[in-house]
């Protein structure tokens, strides 16, 4: 769903106007979820014209800032979600923080329910002995008043759309027909705690806080399954991500683990980028051929190399690479360009089993691919020699 970016943005990745004496109109599209209004103090609106999600609305002006105190308890940041040694926390305001699972329900006065009893922590993991001049526990039912703050002061950017009505920038998705992207980085702002995922998206035992501004330079979709999966990639980095969600039809769906300050092209495939990759030709699918590093056809007894399905559903048939060499074909009386697969067990389709879906596991060894049979994509991987030298040593 790749898009180029339609609106020109400054360096601090505003939307830029050109300046008009009077009111110009522009059109805004609102993003696929509920839709709240304001009016110009940044408070709700409480007048009776209402505005569609996913619709094209006129606006009038250029965009402006408006200042205005906001709830947290109504925001998606609410509760606040510690990670400690895997373990998630819920923050009461103060130096208490409990477990997710003993969390039951919050008023909108910031009073807490607890589910279950359990014990408080402080924010490292550790028991408290004692909390708010008592036992440093809490028992079911048990109300607490959180002892953080319940509103905070926002200065975020707003269209006009007529009527004393006003519409946050962030539930803008398009504007004048076209989708508002950057090429610079930009920063998403994390819901709750988040594990940062390696290369392979694993967690790995880095943690990135409930709020921060996390600075990002690649939005990537991982198309392996049925449903992309859509992931950032933290600025700076080559190998560390985070999880947004489902990708759908980003970024009409605007609702993830994070919230996105302006929308990056999402036309990075994260294997893609983060792997070296070869796939069969056309013609050779059926049969991929194999060989070993004598230059010499694996017998696969009928087999060929094909992925395993997940359910229904059929993830595409790359294959991992992780270095290339010249390797002298005894049949062919030359040295040819090869790529070595990654691992010695492979998923084999059998096509002569009695049923249509058929695949085992097989421990064929170390194997290599020829150059001239396969699409290579993804990272560059190294040569390890040459045509000559791959000669020379097949004629001692």
């Amino acid at each position: 769903m790749a898009l180029s970016p339609a609106i020109a943005l400054t360096q601090n990745n505003e939307p830029v106007f050109a300046a008009s004496k009077k009111a110009t109109k522009k059109t805004i599209k609102t993003s696929t979820n509920g839709i709240t209004l304001y009016n110009e103090k940044g408070n709700f609106y409480t007048g009776k014209k209402k505005v569609k999600n996913n619709s094209t609305i006129k606006t009038y002006g250029n965009p402006v800032w408006i200042t205005s105190r906001i709830s947290l308890l109504s925001s998606d940041s609410f509760p606040i979600i510690r990670i400690n040694n895997g373990q998630n926390y819920v923050w009461l305001g103060d130096n208490g923080y409990i477990k997710s699972n003993c969390l039951g329900s919050i008023s909108n006065k910031g009073v807490i329910n607890i589910a279950r009893k359990c014990y408080v922590y402080d924010k490292n993991g550790k028991r408290l002995k004692s909390y708010r001049g008592g036992k440093a526990t809490v028992t079911r039912n048990q109300k607490i008043k959180y002892a953080g703050k319940l509103t905070e002061t926002s200065r975020e950017l707003y269209y006009y759309v007529g009527s004393g009505r006003y519409v946050k920038a962030l539930n803008v998705s398009k504007i004048n027909g076209q989708y508002v992207f950057t090429k610079q980085p930009t920063y998403v702002i994390l819901h709750a705690d988040m594990y940062v995922l390696n290369k392979d998206l694993k967690e790995t035992s880095k943690v990135v806080r409930a709020g921060s501004k996390v600075k990002i330079d690649q939005v990537l979709i991982d198309t392996d399954y049925t449903d992309p999966q859509l992931y950032v990639r933290i600025a700076g980095t080559k190998d560390q991500f985070l999880y947004w969600t489902d990708a759908g039809d980003y970024p009409d769906e605007d609702e993830g683990n994070f919230s996105f300050r302006f929308f990056m092209d999402d036309n990075h495939n994260f294997a893609e980028s983060t792997q070296s990759l070869v796939t069969f030709k056309q013609g050779l699918e059926k049969t991929t051929p194999l060989y070993n590093d004598q230059g010499q056809l694996v017998d696969l007894g009928g087999k060929y190399l094909e992925k395993a399905a997940r359910g229904n559903f059929l993830p595409e048939n790359n294959y991992q690479v992780d270095y290339a060499r010249y390797i002298w074909v005894p049949s062919e009386k030359k040295a040819e360009l090869f790529y070595h697969l990654i691992g010695t067990t492979f998923s084999m389709r059998d096509p002569h089993s009695k049923y249509e879906y058929t695949w085992v596991k097989q421990n064929i060894g170390s194997v290599y691919v020829k150059a001239s049979d396969v699409t290579f994509k993804g990272l560059k991987v190294k040569t390890q020699n040459t045509a000559e030298e791959a000669t020379k040593l097949a004629e001692k």
